[in-house]
């Protein structure tokens, strides 16, 4: 489900807070996911069947995406942040798997 803004013409997936005073209807769309070929920056497109944009990370002129799954992998160990230690939630591994900052 998505918002659609009669006045504005937009299509997004959150209520947009700008069209406040428009009229915005819920409607059944599709949400594709793509991958650049260039940068392999993921990105995802409502309601249309090839992105019309250029790639939010290269701006590559070439428009060139190759369709991806929604799953986009495993997050990579991440630094710690603040008030996290290196035992993070997103650090941890499943059970019976050996931590190198443990050994």
């Amino acid at each position: 489900m998505a918002f659609q803004c009669a006045e504005c013409g937009t299509l997004t997936e959150h209520r947009p807070p700008g069209c406040a005073q428009h009229h915005v209807s819920r409607v059944a769309t599709n949400k594709r996911f793509w991958q650049c070929a260039h940068c392999s920056a993921r990105t995802a497109s409502l309601g249309v069947i090839y992105p019309r944009k250029r790639c939010p990370k290269c701006n590559d002129p070439g428009m060139d995406f190759k369709p991806t799954t929604m799953y986009s992998g495993a997050r990579g160990m991440r630094p710690a942040e603040e008030g996290q230690g290196i035992a993070a939630r997103e650090n941890m591994l499943a059970r019976g798997t050996e931590h190198g900052f443990a050994l």
